[in-house]
């Protein structure tokens, strides 16, 4: 168990981020680490959430499961058409958002707006913004403002930030993968 230094909360879970606050833990290893090294523990953690989430509840056509960092619990967002990924600013007119502030995105470096999940008549796609540090899709860097196709299970770097991207499977099976 650790012991959050901004808020005293003692944390259960082995994970990056307070359950409380959502602060970086003390002791963490996000940081100096090769970016493989940093996924594996990650991934196999969303992995195996995704297997418990699965067996309890069914994703609608239009949700998306969207997996951070450490954090077994999924964020269940609907993308209609566009959903920004980054830090909300206030006053921002770039909506809807997926504000991943409290999930550490300042430390980790994201940007305001970092990367959008768009659905399109194919199904979804990653694209990054522009942003300051970058995206990965499952390893590999993606240019800015170049959509990707985006499959169920796929993992996201935004930054140092990681996630695993989730959807319904009717989507998986009517693009074939």
């Amino acid at each position: 168990m650790a012991y959050c230094l901004r808020c005293g909360h003692e944390n259960v879970l082995d994970v990056a981020i307070c359950e409380e606050c959502y602060a970086l833990l003390p002791g963490t290893a996000l940081l100096g680490t090769t970016p493989a090294e940093e996924a594996r523990p990650i991934l196999e953690g969303h992995q195996r959430a995704w297997q418990q989430f699965a067996a309890l509840r069914e994703l609608a056509d239009q949700e998306v499961a969207v997996y951070v960092g450490e954090f077994e619990k999924p964020i269940v967002v609907q993308v209609v058409g566009e959903l920004i990924l980054g830090q909300h600013a206030p006053g921002s007119s770039a909506t809807p958002w997926l504000d991943l502030i409290p999930y550490g995105a300042v430390p980790l470096g994201l940007s305001r707006i970092h990367a959008a999940i768009r659905r399109t008549a194919a199904g979804l796609e990653i694209i990054d913004l522009g942003s300051t540090n970058g995206t990965w899709l499952n390893h590999v860097a993606l240019e800015p403002y170049v959509p990707t196709v985006l499959c169920s299970g796929a993992h996201l770097r935004l930054a140092r930030m990681w996630l695993t991207i989730d959807f319904a499977r009717t989507l998986v099976e009517q693009r074939g993968h």
